[in-house]
């Protein structure tokens, strides 16, 4: 995860920004949610305004960085890149679920919003019949069903986004990868049936046209 800090940190003698690694303790460290909800905690904790969840197989330049960044209105608690394995709707909103909500791939939180429910349990299969993962859907859900003025969320195609999922000869893990791609709406779809309210919309925006036409 990256931590975006309103206030900026410089060091006196260059006044470059000054960056560090932090290790956090995660225990237990179950299934997805307990690493996310420490990463979570710690942005909150010093104050940063937006989190930034991403993969370690995600490429991403400046550009589409702050592209993301730029989509963040006054009234969303995320958005996130579109990949290969959404839905992808330009110009609409559509209800979330595992193929047309954002992924903690590439995700933009509002620190403060998300930290109101943090990525529940639920989205651990702590309940006989659901599925684990797919977190992103079931927290959004629940967001705006809490504060629907301040939990917008949008799925945003980019320019020059790249995600290695090229595994090589671990064939393991190239089977792990499609076994989750495959069920993201079955595990996202058992979740929100669970928690038993109206899923939330997603709002679908094509960043390439504009683009293009620039």
């Amino acid at each position: 995860a990256e931590f975006n800090n309103p206030c900026s940190a410089t060091t006196p003698d260059t006044g470059a920004e000054e960056r560090k690694v932090v290790a956090l303790p995660v225990a237990p460290w179950g299934c997805f949610t307990p690493a996310l909800n420490a990463l979570l905690a710690h942005a909150s904790s010093e104050g940063f305004g937006l989190i930034s969840y991403q993969s370690l197989e995600m490429a991403v330049c400046r550009e589409d960085y702050e592209e993301l960044k730029a989509q963040m209105e006054p009234g969303d608690v995320l958005v996130g890149a579109a990949l290969p394995g959404h839905i992808f709707s330009p110009g609409e909103s559509v209800e979330a679920g595992g193929r047309t909500c954002p992924w903690n791939t590439l995700a933009l939180w509002d620190t403060a919003r998300l930290s109101l429910t943090g990525f529940i349990p639920l989205s651990e299969g702590l309940l006989p019949g659901v599925s684990a993962g797919v977190e992103e859907a079931t927290a959004l859900t629940l967001l705006q069903h809490l504060k629907p003025e301040t939990s917008g969320a949008k799925l945003v195609r980019l320019s020059q986004i790249e995600w290695n999922t090229n595994w090589g000869e671990d064939e393991g893990r190239k089977q792990w990868h499609e076994a989750k791609m495959a069920s993201k709406a079955s595990r996202s779809s058992s979740q929100l049936q669970a928690l038993g309210i109206p899923p939330a919309m997603v709002k679908h925006v094509d960043c390439t046209i504009k683009n293009k036409q620039g």
